[in-house]
């Protein structure tokens, strides 16, 4: 009352009062966060302290072996499945590639140059000599007349 003197009992009450009840809400609220920390740092060291032994037992090669050991269920270990059997699929594939290409390099060793190599050499010659009749469109009656260059 003497820092405030316009101020009634009733006045005063209902400040008091207001003052200690939030007072006592900002002192449950630190509590329960306190708790909420205190949960947040359990939680944390937990997961630190299994890092921390998976990391020593690495270091020391003394695992436990339960990394080999996981199960395949559930849809991580289907997903699992599927790609070991793409995998295998085109490593397959890739040494049906591979044997291809030694028998395409053993028969152009043996034979010479493949089809390719034939249309490619018709090409040069045919650019090399001008245009070639081939009796397209030309009938035995009316004789072979040579095609005129463009």
């Amino acid at each position: 009352m003497q820092h405030i003197p316009e101020l009634t009992e009733q006045q005063l009450k209902i400040v008091l009062t207001a003052t200690r009840i939030q007072s006592e809400l900002e002192d449950s609220e630190g509590a329960s966060q306190t708790k909420e920390s205190m949960k947040m740092a359990l939680a944390e060291k937990l997961v630190i302290d299994k890092v921390n032994e998976a990391l020593r037992e690495l270091s020391e090669g003394t695992g436990d072996g339960s990394a080999e050991s996981l199960d395949h269920e559930g849809w991580l270990g289907g997903l699992s499945k599927q790609m070991g059997q793409q995998n295998h699929r085109m490593l397959n594939l890739q040494w049906q590639l591979q044997k291809l290409q030694w028998q395409w390099q053993a028969m152009e060793s043996v034979h010479g140059p493949g089809l390719n190599g034939i249309a490619e050499q018709e090409e040069v010659a045919a650019s090399e000599s001008g245009p070639v009749d081939r009796g397209f469109n030309s009938s035995p009656a009316l004789g072979r007349a040579p095609i005129s260059r463009w």
